[in-house]
């Protein structure tokens, strides 16, 4: 713990006030987090913890001891510890991108590069970094975080964020979040995070036995999200062409201007989404085109997390590995990568390796 505090000071030196304040509390939220956190054995004997939050820790450790079996890998201390907040998520994230495009705004911090967003403990201090980044003319999006990772440099405890899931959706979580214990690449967040959720689904079919009419099913769905998210990323680059666009051989996009193609936008956007949900049967509870609200900022987000799915699930397919085998294979070029030094992100890299 003391080696994390020493970090925060040395990066406080080197940083604006803003960025110094940022980073102590985030230090001290992380910190409070993890002295909270109780054994799970003892939360296990506690007569005043309700049998559900119960019944969810041993529902996670079962899926832990299987994920890491899975691989072959040997258990870390991950999700040996739990800990109850008194909010609802354990973080929220503020995300912003220009009035005129859908980009993610970054920030950068000394030793660790650029970010395109910002997490905060508390949702009052998430809001207010919003609103700052509002007065800038920036666009901004905040959104609750159930689940997160700090990549083992500690062991991060069971949230009670964690009960709210249902089976399918805490394995997709779980799965995820152990992933980046035993695969990382640095400075790339989206491939990063594109890897967790590829293995984590594929994982959790496993996990559940799904097959026959059962994985038809589920497939089903999923490749309905797939499409989903396609037409969502195929509509940013619509919308980045219509600011563009309504530019013309201006320097600078007038604000209505921006606001205008951006509400003609959302319009079509929300049409086609419901449209597409009523062919795939999903509700509009589900329907995530139409159930949350947009702007850049929250585009932005959605393309942070999504890129790269489509690129390693070819991969695989092109490659016919085992889930064990196509981690195996990625461990191996990542080495090479970090060898070779090449002037490519691994991504690029990766690809050019099996083209």
């Amino acid at each position: 713990m003391r080696n994390f505090f020493i970090m925060l000071s040395l990066l406080g030196l080197l940083s604006s006030c803003a960025k110094t304040s940022y980073l102590y509390h985030q230090g001290i939220g992380q910190f409070k987090l993890l002295r909270s956190a109780r054994p799970n054995q003892e939360v296990l004997s506690d007569a005043g913890v309700p049998v559900e939050a119960k019944e969810r820790i041993k529902k996670i450790q079962e899926l832990k001891d299987f994920f890491y079996k899975f691989f072959s890998r040997p258990t870390s201390g991950i999700y040996s510890k739990s800990a109850f907040l008194k909010q609802e998520a354990v973080s929220y994230l503020v995300i912003a991108s220009p009035y005129d495009e859908v980009k993610a705004h970054e920030e950068w911090f000394p030793f660790m590069g650029d970010f395109p967003y910002l997490g905060f403990f508390a949702e009052e201090d998430a809001k207010a970094w919003a609103k700052k980044l509002d007065e800038q003319g920036l666009i901004t999006y905040v959104r609750p975080v159930y689940a997160y990772s700090t990549l083992g440099y500690f062991e991060d405890p069971i949230l009670s964020s964690f009960f709210h899931w249902n089976d399918w959706e805490l394995a997709n979580v779980i799965f995820h979040e152990l992933f980046h214990t035993v695969f990382f690449i640095k400075d790339e967040i989206d491939l990063n995070e594109s890897l967790a959720d590829y293995f984590a689904e594929e994982l959790a079919k496993i996990y559940f036995k799904f097959d026959g009419d059962k994985l038809a099913e589920v497939e089903k769905k999923l490749a309905m999200q797939q499409k989903i998210d396609a037409m969502i990323r195929q509509k940013i680059d619509v919308l980045n062409a219509r600011y563009v666009t309504a530019k013309g051989n201006e320097p600078v996009l007038d604000r209505a201007r921006a606001q205008q193609v951006y509400l003609e936008f959302e319009k079509e956007f929300k049409a086609e989404g419901r449209q597409m949900c009523v062919e795939g049967k999903i509700p509009d509870e589900d329907c995530l085109p139409i159930e949350r609200e947009w702007n850049n900022a929250a585009f932005a987000a959605f393309l942070t997390y999504d890129q790269e799915s489509d690129r390693i699930r070819a991969l695989r397919n092109k490659l016919q590995l085992s889930l064990p085998k196509f981690l195996e294979y990625l461990e191996v070029v990542y080495k090479k990568y970090k060898k070779e030094k090449p002037d490519q992100d691994f991504a690029d890299y990766l690809t050019a390796k099996t083209e």
